[in-house]
This record gives C-alpha cells, structure tokens and sequence, in this order.
C-alpha cells in the first residue's frame, strides 16, 4: 500500500503545480487583458454581413431578429439561411423582409446527401452574403445590447482577420444545471480565449464569431471537415486561426446571450455532439487541452484516495496538507476567475466554485468518456 500512496501523492504533486500553472500564467492573461481597441469614425466602419442559419426557428427568431436588424451600425446586413424548415420560419421571414431592407433569406429546399446540413446552409449564407467581414450567431441567441456589430467588428484589422466572442446562457433561478450549464460555459471560454492570447486560438463558439470572408475560402470553406457532423465553428477555427490573424472581443457590448438547456439529457446530448469534435484538433491542441482535463481530474481522484488513506492511518499532517494545496488551487482560481467574469461582464456566482469545480471533474469523466462512442447527430 506504501508504493500505491507514494504514487498517488507524485501524481496530485504533479497535477497541482499543472492546475497552477495554467491558472496563473495562461489565464491570467485574459484576466488582466485589456480590450480596448480604436474607436474608428463612422465612415471607417467596415461594412458586414450577419448569418444565421435557421432550421425551425420561428419562435427564436421572432425575438432576436427586431434586436439584430436594430443594431446601431451604419453598414450591415443580415441572411438567414432557411434550411428546410417546416414551421413557420418561411412566412414570418417574408413579412419581416417587407419592413427591413437589410434583411436579405436565402431559403435550402434539400442538401446534397453528403455534407453536414449546418455547414451547407452556413456556405450558401456566406457566398450570398455582399460584404467581406461576416458575423455569426445562432438563431436561439440574443445579442445583449445594440453595439454587438460595432464591438466584434472594430476587431478586425489588416492582420487581424477572425474574431472570437463569448457567448453566456441565461440565468435560471434555483436550477443546479443552469449553474452547471453557465459555469462549463464560462470555464471553455477561458480556455479558448486565454489560448488566443497566448498566440495558440484553437476554437471559437459560432454563437458568437466573425472572420472574413477572404479567408474561409482560402481554408476551402469547411471542406476539411465538411462530413463531420459539427466543427462549422470550432474545426474551422482550430484550422484557420493562427497568434497573428486571431483577435478576441470581450465585454458586455461584444455578448451574445442564448438559451441554455433545460433537462439534463438534452444538455448531455449536446456536449456530446460539441466535444465528439475534439479529436479531430491540432496534436498540439489536444496535448494541451488534455493535459489541462487530466490534471484537473487526477488532482481530484488522487487528492480525495489520499486524504482519504492517510485519514485512515491517523496521519493527519498529510491530510491537512492536500487539503492546503487544493486551498491554495481554489484561491489562485476564483481570483483569476473573479477578474475573467468582470473582463466578460459575466453574471456567474463563484460562491460555489469548489463545488462546481468538482462537479466539472465529474463532467469531464462521464462526459469525456461517452464522447468516444459519439456517433453523427442532426445539426439541429
């Protein structure tokens, strides 16, 4: 049992000091970044296009369509893509396109059998749309004020050719899967965004995302990845964004707010579609990425066997110590965390963040592991 603790004890030594590292030298970047890029004239404003894909999004886009064609911004449309939808998108689109001369409805009756459907309706909206600099968002998501266009697009520059947003779900009062929901949400884009600022971006969320048009087809569009299912904005980021023509927007005028799930199942079904992509990353991104999700799970596992056998034993100095050293990981994340949500204008508490610090481990387990049997899912 000696070797069995001994090797234990190494492997929550090693986990911590990985856990420390990422926490306070590569999301502390975003911590304390700075987001204050020139105020352009309005006559130097870059025209742009927003595109959304819709498959039976009627209810969702009669609330965030008046907010998107309301935008304070003096040069920009919006194409929403009608991917076969069977409800009543068609017709409330052709009215709205009656009042707002923006408003431009690409409508797919059927797909080529062999391309992922969100990504053939993404292309059509792209090679219809008239400006160079595209936006992207969800039909179920809600820009949070009228400057949204104006923040993700004063982020482009002659290097600076994609943008990656944050996207945050709504609040549900007294649901501890909203609180899971809102805090695997805010936890990824840390990853993301804090990467981006290291000079390693390696996905965006299409919630909440730009880039020109210039350069998806130079990537070929999604042609890399056009069978599998998902990736239209993760796989296509992770290919095309580079530490010079990647920039990030943060703060409240940059957010987009979406629905969140509301059951368990649904919520699990649709990380198992988002992360099912993870392996088609970079070498160099998974190591990273896995590294981070298994020292953060091993510091658990093997802090909690730890504690737990020398609690047994009546050595107690041990056990005190795991629990500082986990102390310790706690203090160093809130406060990085802290400063992130205000750089976010994030309303996520982090009163709990212990707790759901573990659940998260839990996440990445059970989630982790049936990702590997993730087979292909409707976009939808």
């Amino acid at each position: 049992m000696d070797w069995f603790k001994t090797t234990l004890i190494v492997v929550f030594a090693v986990s911590i000091v990985v856990q420390l590292y990422y926490i306070l030298f590569v999301f502390s970047r975003l911590a304390f970044f700075k987001n204050r890029p020139p105020k352009p004239l309005l006559n130097e404003l870059k025209p742009v296009s927003v595109i959304i894909a819709a498959h039976n999004e009627e209810k969702n886009l009669r609330k965030m369509l008046p907010i998107l064609l309301g935008q304070e911004y003096p040069c920009f449309e919006v194409v929403v893509v009608n991917d076969r939808s069977s409800d009543g998108t068609y017709d409330y689109l052709l009215g709205l396109k009656a009042q707002f001369s923006h408003l431009k409805v690409v409508t797919i009756e059927r797909k080529p059998e062999h391309i992922n459907g969100k990504k053939f309706a993404l292309t059509m909206g792209i090679k219809a749309s008239k400006n160079e600099h595209l936006l992207f968002t969800d039909a179920d998501c809600v820009p949070a004020n009228e400057h949204w266009i104006t923040s993700l697009s004063q982020q482009f520059s002659e290097k600076k050719h994609l943008v990656l947003g944050y996207s945050q779900y709504e609040k549900r009062k007294g649901s501890l899967l909203n609180m899971l929901i809102r805090f695997e949400t805010f936890y990824t884009a840390v990853q993301y965004l804090s990467m981006a600022l290291l000079g390693k971006p390696y996905m965006g969320v299409g919630r909440n995302l730009a880039y020109r048009k210039k350069l998806f087809f130079e990537q070929n569009g999604f042609f890399k990845h056009l069978v599998i299912t998902g990736g239209d904005d993760d796989l296509f980021v992770n290919h095309a964004a580079t530490a010079e023509n990647t920039a990030i927007a943060i703060g409240k005028n940059s957010q987009i707010l979406s629905l969140p799930k509301t059951s368990w199942l649904a919520w699990f079904k649709q990380k198992k579609r988002h992360l099912s992509v993870g392996k088609f990353y970079k070498a160099s991104d998974k190591w990273r990425l896995g590294l981070l999700s298994l020292s953060h799970i091993l510091c658990w596992i093997s802090g909690m066997l730890i504690a737990y056998f020398c609690y047994c034993e009546q050595e107690i100095v041990i056990v005190f110590t795991i629990i500082g050293l986990m102390t310790l990981r706690w203090i160093a994340l809130w406060i990085v965390m802290y400063q992130i949500k205000k750089r976010l204008s994030d309303e996520l508490s982090l009163i709990f963040l212990p707790f759901l610090d573990f659940l998260y481990s839990i996440y990445y387990l059970v989630v982790g592991f049936a990702t590997l049997s993730t087979k292909n899912v409707k976009w939808s």
